[in-house]
């Protein structure tokens, strides 16, 4: 719930903050949700679980309820495939995950981007 929450997003801040890889994480987390995130990483952990709460468009996504909803099955997915043990609470942490894998994940993400895009044209074009 809400402690897990609290605690995935002081552990992105951390990851956003370090000096050599910061950028790249920062970089590869707006990449698979929205724009709208990049300030909030770079401040408190309360700052990312607000923008993920709230409705926004960012970078011609629009982060809502569905997004999150579609979103959250694929990460989880693609967590547990980066890190072993992950969908049973205790990721292994150790090896890094292969540049496949990686790109893998990216590409499911971005599938269900391409999916509510295409839907939102098709609502505009239907009315």
């Amino acid at each position: 719930g809400e402690a897990l929450r609290a605690a995935a997003a002081a552990v992105t801040v951390s990851l956003v903050a370090h000096p050599i890889h910061g950028a790249v994480v920062s970089d590869s987390f707006c990449a698979m949700l929205t724009q709208g995130f990049r300030a909030a990483l770079e401040g408190a952990p309360d700052g990312i679980v607000a923008v993920a709460d709230a409705e926004h468009t960012s970078g011609g996504r629009t982060w809502n309820a569905g997004a999150r909803d579609e979103l959250r099955g694929v990460l989880a997915q693609a967590v547990g495939s980066l890190l072993p043990g992950a969908a049973a609470g205790s990721p292994q942490l150790g090896e890094a995950p292969s540049a496949a894998a990686v790109q893998l994940a990216a590409e499911q993400v971005e599938g269900v981007w391409e999916r509510i895009e295409a839907e939102g044209r098709e609502r505009r074009n239907s009315r």
